[in-house]
């Protein structure tokens, strides 16, 4: 982790349970082939994690492209550099009746969801809308963009914490509408903590580490790593209070 700081733009990251609630809420019928009692198949799953990621990354032709959506997406969402870990949560649609404000009531609820125990922050976030955007969502527009900025709630200091895309052509299969948000939070403190106590207590009781040290890494590599996880944790902390 402490290396991907370092060296990439931005980083992904897929929480496997919430994945799993969005197939739940979902599903219309049971897969074959379960991995678990969930019904859901690996192919399932990976089908899910390609949907979230086409949602973000798919080109934006309703108006003129570049293809430099994955660029746009970055600059959105890691308005500091040093903060780049992003969260993606994206909910379809099959019924062509459904309101764009429901959609964006159900794709909240999973986000409130996986933040249960945590005081939710956003720092910025990138909200995609694909499929039925005629007439319909227009009038729905203010709406749907006042309740995500509400639910995610937005950091007071950053003064453009939500951007919209609309794509009037659905590319993913099996749905009518999609919206997909990408959203740069507090979340990420939290699971990094986790990450950093169990790692320095393996370290402290050198469970391992020998295995490193064959290899070429020296005890200054993990100080250093410890010390790169620590900073990102303070960060979001500094940068989520307000």
């Amino acid at each position: 982790l402490a290396h991907l700081q370092s060296n990439v733009d931005a980083v992904m990251v897929f929480n496997n349970d919430t994945i799993l609630q969005t197939l739940e809420a979902q599903k219309s019928h049971k897969q074959k082939h379960s991995i678990s009692d969930t019904g859901f198949s690996y192919q399932d799953l990976n089908d899910a994690l390609a949907s979230h990621i086409s949602g973000c990354f798919l080109p934006i032709e309703s108006g003129v492209n570049f293809g430099n959506e994955p660029w746009e997406l970055f600059r959105t969402c890691c308005p500091i550099p040093e903060l780049k870990f992003l969260s993606v949560y994206q909910q379809t649609s099959r019924k062509s009746l459904q309101s764009w404000h429901e959609t964006s009531q159900r794709l909240t609820r999973l986000v409130t969801t996986s933040y249960s125990g945590q005081t939710l922050r956003t720092i910025s976030a990138l909200a995609t809308a694909r499929g039925q955007t005629g007439p319909t969502f227009l009038t729905e527009f203010d709406k749907v963009s006042q309740r995500l900025k509400a639910d995610l709630r937005c950091v007071a200091w950053n003064p453009f914490p939500l951007d919209f895309w609309v794509e009037h052509y659905k590319k993913q299969v099996g749905s009518t509408k999609s919206l997909t948000v990408a959203m740069n939070s507090n979340m990420i403190a939290r699971y990094l903590s986790r990450i950093l106590a169990v790692a320095e207590g393996k370290f402290s009781a050198k469970a391992y580490v020998h295995w490193y040290l064959q290899y070429g890494c020296e005890e200054n590599d993990f100080d250093e790593a410890f010390g790169s996880l620590r900073k990102i944790v303070n960060n979001y902390e500094h940068f989520t209070m307000s």
